[in-house]
């Protein structure tokens, strides 16, 4: 009789084969057993000699999805002195010999000072109770929340900072649900007297518009009124929208952790851009390859902002800041790369620089950068 794996270790720790077989079969794992109370396995009908050896091991490793959630929520440093240039812990809120959880609930980074600190009373100074922890951790996972929107919206600072692309309906989709207040926007009045958006803000059919553009969406006078209300419209959402900076994620075991369809996210890089596969007037394919990860997309270049954007900035081999919904993670077992297929909201250029948090840089360049390093 040929047994799992699981099972082979449950029987090595004297459980009866066919008990074994029944664990496994519930979907139990010597990992998971371990991470059971006493009342729990005891619940299970299993020894109490097993119950024994098995609660007297050592504790199974943290899984790699909580841990990688864990650190990116964190910024990879100590929620109480939030300090990234030192190392780091993982502690847990309830000791494993309590608690026997490695929930992320249950979890929280530390320096190595304060996990002693986390280890220690004190009669006269404050310790670092389970509660207190609780509080600081919630504390600092929201203000990184606000940390990575304040790097975000830095990013268009500049003042030769350009926007290539936008996706129309994408944008026009997400700013109803957000609620965006189109009347507030400078441009708006001018646009509307002219036919150019209706009241509720949207864009009419290019047919009712008084000019008719030919090269790009944008090619005519009134262009730049419509450029600028777009951009203005984008630059109100994202501070609303829960973007994740992959250039702090660029890792295969981490994106697989963290990155799930339907999540908003930004990333900075070297591009590739070319025609699409797909025999269709100005489809363009739009993608950067790194560290065997992929990010792809489909981009109507008619919806480039300028005759630069579309003949130029969007063509061949170019850095550029791209923002995107994730609609698919895939593995490419063939050439061994990970997917990531995504919707383009909008592309820009000559951007600030994102800097990777902890791995912090003096510069940004992707001159001379090969097509597999990021």
């Amino acid at each position: 009789m040929k047994l799992h794996q699981t099972a082979k270790a449950l029987v090595a720790r004297g459980i009866a084969s066919d008990k074994a077989i029944q664990l496994v079969n519930q979907g139990l794992t010597l990992t998971k057993l371990k991470q059971m109370s006493k009342s729990q396995l005891s619940a299970l009908n299993l020894g109490d000699d097993f119950i024994k050896n098995i609660r007297s091991e050592s504790r199974p490793p943290i899984d790699s999805a909580t841990l990688d959630e864990l650190l990116f929520e964190s910024r990879f440093c100590c929620c109480v002195c939030r300090d990234s240039s030192k190392p780091i812990v993982i502690h847990h809120i309830e000791p494993w010999e309590k608690s026997r959880s490695h929930k992320k609930k249950n979890l929280v980074v530390l320096c190595p000072n304060h996990h002693d600190e986390a280890h220690t009373k004190h009669d006269l100074t404050l310790s670092l109770t389970p509660e207190r922890l609780r509080s600081i951790k919630e504390q600092w996972l929201q203000e990184v929340q606000m940390l990575d929107r304040d790097t975000i919206c830095s990013l268009f600072d500049k003042n030769f900072a350009c926007w290539d692309f936008f996706n129309l309906h994408r944008i026009f989709e997400l700013s109803s649900q957000l609620d965006i207040d189109y009347d507030s926007i400078r441009t708006y009045p001018y646009l509307f007297s002219h036919g150019y958006v209706d009241g509720e803000g949207h864009i009419t059919p290019v047919d009712r518009w008084p000019h008719k553009p030919k090269q790009y969406w944008l090619d005519m006078m009134e262009g730049m009124y419509l450029s600028s209300y777009i951009r203005d419209i984008f630059l109100k959402m994202t501070p609303l929208l829960p973007f994740k900076i992959l250039n702090f994620l660029w890792k295969r075991s981490t994106i697989r952790s963290l990155c799930r369809p339907g999540d908003f996210v930004v990333l900075q890089g070297a591009f590739y851009f070319k025609d699409s596969d797909i025999k269709k007037k100005d489809l363009r394919f739009g993608y950067r390859r790194a560290q065997g990860i992929q990010l792809e997309f489909l981009y109507d270049a008619w919806y480039c902002t300028s005759s630069s954007a579309k003949y130029n900035h969007l063509t061949g081999r170019r850095v550029a800041t791209v923002f995107a919904i994730i609609r698919e993670l895939t593995e490419d077992s063939e050439n061994d790369i990970l997917k990531i297929r995504c919707s383009a909201l909008a592309i820009g250029s000559c951007f600030n620089p994102i800097y990777s948090g902890r791995f912090f840089t003096d510069e940004f360049s992707c001159e001379g950068e090969e097509d597999d390093c990021f």
